[in-house]
């Protein structure tokens, strides 16, 4: 992670991002995990071995480490949401029966309250499924995936659109 973030901050630095059309960061499951190993070397929790179960130090994220890591993941999603080209964070769908309510609750797989707290940030979050054969994104909630759309307000973009972000783009009148 820390590579990673030198080389994030470098860029931004030298003004790489408004030369570019598009930024990904592929795979918020494995940056996160990425993250969390940072913030455990940083307060030296790494665990010295699978073994260590009195230990607490070597027993992995403690309560305080969550709200570091869903900290630092909130400001890297601002400053995605925030970069002077097009920024799409993929991730994986994460899956978890809520006892309570007795249903299927569907999002992206992150750690802890940054399922929920991270893609709020994000002005379109959509989500990438397979409907008659075909790849299309849900731009709008459907009652079992979260997904969200400001270019899309007003009827500017259907339910489902397809897999294509250029094409979505000039759908909505944006140039590219």
């Amino acid at each position: 992670y820390s590579m990673w973030e030198e080389e994030f901050r470098r860029r931004g630095r030298e003004g790489y991002f408004t030369s570019i059309g598009t930024y990904i960061l592929d795979g918020s499951t494995l940056f996160g995990d990425c993250l969390m190993n940072q913030i455990l070397k940083k307060e030296k929790q790494l665990r010295a071995s699978m073994n260590a179960k009195s230990d607490r130090t070597k027993q992995g994220m403690q309560i305080q480490d969550w709200g570091t890591y869903l900290d630092v993941f909130a400001q890297l999603a601002r400053a995605l949401a925030l970069m002077p080209c097009h920024a799409i964070l993929m991730g994986h769908i994460d899956r978890d029966m809520d006892e309570v309510q007795r249903s299927m609750i569907k999002g992206l797989m992150l750690p802890g309250k940054s399922s929920e707290k991270v893609p709020i940030i994000f002005p379109e979050f959509y989500v990438l499924q397979i409907k008659e054969g075909k790849h299309v994104l849900l731009t709008q909630n459907d009652g079992e995936f979260r997904a969200t759309t400001r270019l899309g307000r007003g009827g500017r973009l259907d339910k489902y659109e397809p897999a294509d972000i250029t094409a979505l783009l000039r759908k909505v009148g944006i140039s590219v």
